[in-house]
Formats: structure tokens, C-alpha cells, sequence
């Protein structure tokens, strides 16, 4: 994934490095499955708003 944002993307050279930081550990920690919130769930919480 870095290697994608490091090509010159805008939007990643706006973020100041500890947003940088921060963007690179949650996409890591979204690699376990345990971190992750089902759709369902989300339908379920926020049904009012649909």
C-alpha cells in the first residue's frame, strides 16, 4: 500500500506525517478480521438514518 501512496498522490502528500502514520496502522489493523464491524451491524445502528 505505501508504495501506491508514495507515487505522487496528492492526497496522501497533504497529510502531515503522523496523519500518514495514523492511515498506514488503521489500514494494518484492518487486516484482522477481529477489528472489523459487519454491514450488518452498521445497518443495525445507524437504521434511523436510512
Amino acid at each position: 500500500m505505501t508504495q501506491t501512496l508514495k507515487n505522487g498522490n496528492p492526497l496522501w502528500d497533504s497529510l502531515t506525517p503522523e496523519q500518514q502514520l495514523g492511515v498506514l496502522d488503521a489500514y494494518e489493523e484492518s487486516e484482522d478480521d477481529k477489528n472489523l464491524i459487519s454491514l450488518d451491524e452498521i445497518k443495525e445502528k445507524y437504521a434511523n438514518w436510512f
